[in-house]
């Protein structure tokens, strides 16, 4: 893997040779997954950057139904997290 080119070599980000955990890259870890998520609406964060609703028509609070996918993320709080990590919206899965 590494005899061909090391500076463009891929693989998983929490393998060898970096051996991170994922939320030191985005911030969130995989915590889970449903099957239908078409009834589940994302919710626009209260401290969303301004600049990124510009001219969506989107305010904070706002919910936008069949946005969320399958996958659920969540912020794990630990030393890896990102210190300037900013949540921009949520979905509430039960």
């Amino acid at each position: 893997m590494f005899t061909s080119d090391p500076a463009n070599v891929t693989g998983v980000y929490s393998a060898a040779p970096l051996n991170r955990p994922q939320n030191a890259l985005l911030g969130m870890l995989v915590v889970g997954s449903i099957s239908n998520s078409s009834e589940v609406a994302w919710v626009v964060s209260d401290n969303i950057p301004s600049i990124l609703l510009e001219n969506t028509g989107l305010k904070p609070g706002d919910q936008v139904k069949q946005l969320a996918g399958s996958q659920c993320n969540a912020p794990a709080e630990n030393s890896d997290q990102p210190q300037n990590l900013v949540i921009l919206g949520t979905a509430i899965f039960l």
